[in-house]
């Protein structure tokens, strides 16, 4: 029986452990489909019993998932699984209980950044879905139970929104223009949308939900909900969105029109939206004055494009799972997302210490040029920086990121010119001789002119060089400066010189030391002081920022051992659990207990690895460690394990008696 578990459904008395972990390595690193897995795993005898040939393709989610989410230890059994129950957490984000200290509600506003939880959220077109069986012929194993929000009441929820139309004050936002109006015939899903934490990149217990027509602010408003519900709603929020400009307007009112599934007290305070770093090029101005995240306390150095990240991994199930049935399509997902969260879990003590080591040395170096920059504006630093702290604290003042452009609107202009023309004619300066006067005749030009605009390139061509000219920009003859000059010549010889040199030094001339072009100026012209003090505060930004994140990753860099402790004891409570339970055999118990003690043993090495990454001596630039990280055991943990095993003995006979008596 060793290496074996039991199956929770009772298809079979036990499983081989082995052969499944190998299906389920398989299936998530090849993207095949429910049936070629099943292929991969015919040839071994050991893979079921074989009055169960023609399940087997359904066996493994059945097992996996309950069995590492520790349901087989729980009386309750699969039934008794929570909704996101089965999800894995990230164990760097903020979990109160869990890797939280004591009151840490009460740590000054200073501190506030240690217990932000980033969320971002987006979605994925290329996941769509067929309009091809439904959720009765084709139902999920365990959708709601994992990363796919709970079907029966979203779906409900999607029938009242059908006639939701989504406005915009910003241009060029191709997800507002496109939410009613994406292509969605013959499919009956036209993608997903998705919630991860911005800084680990963890899909979030449920966490994706289905698309029906487009990216609507009804589908995201479920998705950001149902989050929210596994998370603790003291903490501060940053939500990363690439139209959270428009998004987070009457959100809250729109969330208080959820159903009571969803009803939650939010504190809007406590939340603070933001726009990708990428995608916010994209927005007006005054977007990106204020919803930007290098101006945005306590955000760090995240970039907010970590969902994109996780769309690439995520994007090559497209192909399989646009042919499948609802539940087998929201089964594999669920494994994929799964297995994009373990291999991030497995391997984050190494990515923060990575994100340690480069946010010391460049928070130095911002410090640094801040200071540079600042010495010799100093009879102008209490203001700037008042001006600072009064935006962050009432985003309602004036912003100091962005210059103030004090100008007459066209309709103000048009208005003064009438007023203008009616004191002439009053005071007998001026006699109309139409009825169209100047300023409306002026006006009529402008209004011409815009349609003319419009009309540019809509038309019909009468010729072809017409239609040449119209359609065609001119053909642009650049001059260059000589140091662009010197870098086109020195690319169009790339082939001449040795390859690993070139690209040296390329990056050395990428990673240089900008230096201020006007730091020692003194500036008595009012236009130029608003642009040195805007330049000043981008500075005073990018210091505090990554101060910030060396904070945020010290703090992240303590919770990841906090996280996988408490998840081996929380395993071995669950053996503790299989004692008490007199339906099991002496042989299912053997195995219940088996498999939680090593997975306790996997999370005390993942902590012990965590802790190992964060204090080993920093590695030269560009040297690689050669050390391979091995399974360790700590000596306590070690007896822990071997008193559980002892305690929990179930009388069989041990495997050292076994071979004693053969």
């Amino acid at each position: 029986m060793r290496r074996s578990y039991p199956d929770p459904l009772r298809l079979a008395p036990t499983s081989p452990l082995k052969r499944i972990a190998q299906s389920h390595s398989q299936a998530v690193s090849t993207s095949p489909s429910v049936n070629e897995m099943y292929i991969m795993g015919e040839g071994d005898d050991d893979w079921v019993d074989a009055e169960l040939k023609g399940k087997k393709s359904s066996t493994v989610p059945r097992i996996l998932r309950p069995a590492r989410g520790g349901r087989g230890h729980d009386p309750a059994g699969a039934l008794g699984t929570k909704s996101g129950e089965l999800a894995l957490r990230c164990p760097a984000c903020p979990r109160p209980n869990v890797n939280l200290p004591d009151n840490w509600e009460n740590e000054p506003s200073a501190s506030s950044c240690k217990y932000t939880m980033n969320l971002a959220f987006d979605a994925c077109f290329r996941l769509k879905r067929r309009d091809i069986s439904n959720e009765i012929r084709d139902p999920g194993l365990g959708t709601g139970l994992s990363y796919f929000v709970e079907p029966t009441p979203y779906h409900k929820y999607i029938e009242t929104i059908k006639d939701q139309k989504e406005m915009s004050s910003c241009s060029k936002l191709a997800a507002i223009d496109h939410a009613n109006t994406k292509f969605a015939r013959g499919y009956a899903v036209t993608g997903v949308v998705m919630g991860v934490c911005t800084r680990h990149e963890f899909v979030q217990p449920n966490g994706v939900a289905d698309l029906q027509r487009g990216e609507r602010f009804g589908n995201v408003d479920w998705v950001f909900l149902s989050i929210l519900r596994h998370l603790e709603l003291q903490l501060r929020f940053l939500i990363s969105y690439d139209i959270a400009c428009q998004w987070c307007k009457r959100l809250f009112e729109r969330v208080d029109a959820l159903p009571f599934q969803l009803s939650l007290v939010l504190v809007s305070t406590l939340f603070r939206f933001v726009v990708p770093k990428l995608h916010i090029l994209g927005h007006i101005a005054k977007c990106q004055a204020e919803f930007s995240l290098n101006y945005t306390p306590g955000s760090g150095q995240a970039d907010g494009e970590s969902i994109e990240r996780a769309w690439s991994n995520i994007g090559a199930c497209g192909a399989n799972t646009r042919v499948c049935g609802p539940g087998a399509r929201a089964d594999q997902l669920d494994d994929h997302f799964g297995f994009w969260n373990w291999g991030k879990m497995i391997t984050l003590g190494d990515t923060l210490r990575r994100r340690l080591d480069k946010a010391l040395l460049e928070r130095e170096r911002q410090h640094d040029s801040f200071l540079e920059f600042s010495i010799h504006q100093e009879e102008r630093l209490a203001a700037w920086k008042a001006m600072v702290v009064a935006y962050e604290a009432d985003d309602k003042s004036d912003n100091p990121y962005e210059p103030r452009i004090e100008g007459m609107s066209e309709s103000q202009v048009r208005a003064q010119l009438e007023e203008a023309e009616e004191e002439d004619e009053k005071n007998g300066r001026w006699q109309p001789i139409s009825e169209i006067s100047p300023a409306t005749f002026m006006a009529e030009l402008l209004d011409l002119e815009h349609e003319q605009a419009r009309r540019t390139g809509t038309s019909p061509p009468t010729n072809p060089w017409t239609m040449f000219s119209r359609r065609e920009p001119p053909w642009p003859e650049w001059v260059w400066p000589p140091a662009v000059q010197f870098n086109a010549a020195k690319a169009s010889g790339r082939h001449a010189g040795s390859g690993p040199m070139r690209k040296e030094m390329e990056r050395t001339w990428a990673l240089r030391k900008a230096r201020w072009s006007f730091p020692f100026v003194g500036f008595t012209v009012a236009d130029s002081c608003i642009g040195l003090r805007i330049e000043w505060t981008k500075a005073w930004g990018r210091d505090r920022r990554w101060s910030e994140e060396v904070v945020i990753l010290t703090e992240e860099t303590r919770r990841v051992p906090l996280s996988f402790d408490h998840l081996a004891n929380t395993w071995l409570c669950r053996a503790e659990m299989v004692t008490g339970r007199e339906e099991l055999t002496n042989d299912e118990r053997e195995g219940l207990v088996a498999y939680a003690v090593s997975q306790s043993d996997t999370f005390h090495n993942l902590a012990r690895r965590a802790e190992d990454s964060a204090t080993q001596p920093r590695m030269p630039k560009g040297a690689r460690t050669t050390e391979i990280h091995e399974v360790m055991e700590d000596d306590a943990v070690g007896e822990q394990i071997e008193q559980q095993i002892d305690e929990l003995e179930l009388g069989n006979a041990s495997d050292e008696d076994e071979e004693e008596e053969g």
